[in-house]
């Protein structure tokens, strides 16, 4: 990470609050370095870590007279003052540099949480981490351009459950197997059902498997006893 900007992205893929962090005048820097890490290609963070900054890379205007050298008085203010301004110009950053699709996910995602696409998502899109939330706004993104279809059906599924097989009957293209393989619980049932809510169509039936596979003549690995279930 180079520039302030990214921390801020950086942090919403982790999932991190990046208000707990407070951004802090680097003692040392390099000239062509916003974020002074000590290591030069970092690309993780920690919830409330401190993260040094070199200001002067693009906002010397606003901070040369706030952190000259032959200025001593009220650190405590003066460190304050560049955490609060430093967390300002960060969010500004983002909105700045942010592209129309992500302006649209951004539109998407507010009206996923207010119930325009039904219950269903407003109880799950929080169970969903930000790279997956993300990768789920996509999803609804391409349903727009090219319109319903299984294809994208079954990618969505098998990209946000890592366990996720993904069966369609031969004698009836219409009917679908899902094995998720996740414990069942209000929050995976919750986020299984979104995904089958925004992307099956109505001609669609779907059968959902969670912690244990169907049985399938022929192959051993579904057919353990206490691990299958009857379809």
């Amino acid at each position: 990470m180079i520039y302030l900007w990214e921390s801020f992205i950086k942090a919403a893929e982790l999932g991190i609050n990046i208000d707990k962090s407070d951004f802090t005048m680097a003692e040392s820097f390099s000239p062509y370095l916003e974020l002074s890490f000590k290591e030069l290609n970092r690309d993780w963070l920690e919830e409330g870590e401190t993260i040094e900054v070199n200001p002067y890379v693009r906002f010397y205007s606003i901070f040369r007279n706030l952190f000259p050298p032959d200025r001593q008085e009220y650190p405590e203010l003066r460190r304050e003052l560049f955490n609060i301004l430093l967390h300002a110009i960060g969010k500004n950053d983002v909105r700045m540099g942010m592209t129309l699709e992500e302006y649209y996910k951004k539109l998407l995602r507010e009206e996923l949480m207010t119930g325009a696409f039904g219950e269903l998502p407003v109880k799950s899109m929080e169970s969903f981490t930000a790279a997956e939330q993300n990768h789920l706004l996509n999803g609804i993104m391409r349903l727009y351009r090219v319109g319903e279809n299984r294809t994208l059906f079954q990618e969505m599924a098998v990209t946000l459950f890592k366990n996720c097989i993904f069966y369609v009957k031969n004698k009836d293209p219409y009917e679908i197997l899902i094995y998720v393989g996740m414990v069942r619980n209000r929050v995976n049932e919750n986020k299984v059902n979104t995904i089958i809510h925004l992307f099956a169509g109505l001609n669609y039936e779907v059968n959902v498997f969670y912690a244990h596979h169907f049985g399938i003549i022929g192959i051993d690995e579904t057919m353990h006893l206490d691990e299958t279930v009857m379809y």
